[in-house]
């Protein structure tokens, strides 16, 4: 069999020690305040004093990062919209790193979850060992960044995984209520809600339309109306391109991030020209993706490639994708007696998963690479079967 049964559980009890490792080398970077949960809980405390007026405030979130965390010349900036940071205000009672602790916990959770509401979808995943998709989930590295990190992109995993749960028990319009959510990282949640529009998938947008209006709402009460400029000033002003003094500021670098953005900035050496092909591409990929069938297995990977902003730690909403890839050809392998076909599976399989089990060894000025097997991802998923002619019917779902 091409992955036997104990090795396969070796091997991801292996890769979850190693997960471990990293978490415990990186604990001094938490203790140091040097990761970016640093944001959120000053994020948190301005909600919960009632000085969310200053959220998108460069000098106060500076004051108050260093007085509630650590000393440091410059602050992480807010990239969130408000609602994404109220979760966080109850969080700001604590000191920084219980604070901390408790929201890894919180993540480790929505990651087992996640892995459990999708695993009735994947059977053959499922019934390959015990805990399969449990332990795919808890093994992999992009993963292991956002939990060290105490990012977001975890609880966005758990967003796209009830997402894709309500698509598969034919519930569009809440489908498109729960992208919504997903707007905490909206420069990956639009272009997936972009694909489903350009799929014709009409209840859905309306979910997450009625779901987005209720969110910006929400924004607008925490932050006030008086600073609802500020909310979109912050992202766009770090995306003003290479070698800007904004761009510096924020510690933002395009040729760092595993996306198409990221890969025509390493290409050019950040010449600021490297938009254009940029924009090309994104139009090309969306092109392509928006004849293929629609799932958002496939919106995942395209949404990744083609956002402004990512890094390591976003590439975890790649679990669900890779869990489809893997069931996949697990079925595909049991099926077939064929050593030559089981070959041709375990090839593909290494050649779309394994690279992003290396993360921890890429160097920093290599990551935009990455991008490559996101691109592989999208095509081993969308290549196969173009999008089938709707009926009337159909194309009001």
């Amino acid at each position: 069999m091409v992955f036997a049964r104990k090795p396969l559980l070796l091997y991801f009890a292996i890769l979850i020690f190693l997960q471990f490792a990293v978490c415990i080398a990186g604990w001094r970077f938490v203790r140091a305040g040097l990761v970016d949960f640093r944001n959120f809980y000053a994020i948190g405390y301005l909600i919960r004093t009632g000085q969310s007026g200053s959220l998108y405030d460069y000098q106060a979130q500076t004051a108050v990062q260093n007085h509630l965390v650590s000393p440091r010349t410059a602050a992480l900036p807010v990239m969130i919209p408000p609602l994404a940071g109220l979760p966080f205000a109850p969080l700001s009672r604590l000191d920084y790193l219980n604070a901390f602790c408790v929201f890894a916990g919180v993540n480790l959770l929505l990651a087992t979850l996640s892995a459990v509401w999708i695993a009735r979808f994947f059977p053959s995943l499922s019934s390959y060992a015990f805990l399969t998709p449990a332990l795919l989930f808890l093994s992999f590295p992009p993963l292991g960044f956002a939990l060290l990190q105490g990012q977001l992109s975890i609880v966005l995993l758990a967003i796209c995984c009830a997402v894709f749960v309500a698509l598969k028990r034919e519930q569009p319009l809440l489908a498109g209520l729960l992208l919504s959510l997903g707007l905490i990282k909206f420069q990956i949640a639009v272009p997936i809600a972009l694909l489903f529009l350009l799929w014709r998938r009409w209840r859905f947008i309306a979910g997450f339309l009625i779901g987005t209006s209720v969110f910006a709402a929400a924004s607008l009460a925490i932050v006030g109306t008086a600073h609802a400029s500020s909310i979109f000033r912050t992202p766009f002003t770090a995306a003003a391109g290479p070698n800007s003094i904004a761009q510096l500021q924020y510690g933002v670098y395009f040729d760092r991030m595993p996306n198409l953005y990221g890969l025509m900035y390493a290409l050019t050496q950040s010449a600021k020209w490297a938009i254009l092909p940029t924009v090309l591409l994104s139009i090309c990929l969306l092109a392509w993706a928006a004849r293929r069938r629609p799932s958002m297995e496939l919106a995942i990977p395209v949404a990744l490639l083609v956002s402004y902003h990512l890094y390591l730690h976003d590439l975890t909403l790649l679990l669900l994708p890779f869990a489809h890839i893997l069931d996949r050809y697990l079925a595909s392998a049991s099926a077939s007696r064929s050593p030559s076909r089981r070959r041709t599976v375990a090839a593909t399989a290494s050649l779309l998963i394994f690279p992003f089990l290396a993360l921890c060894l890429v160097p920093s000025n290599w990551i935009s690479l990455l991008c490559i097997p996101i691109v592989l991802v999208a095509l081993a998923l969308g290549w196969p079967t173009a999008a089938p002619a709707r009926s009337p019917a159909e194309a009001l779902a």
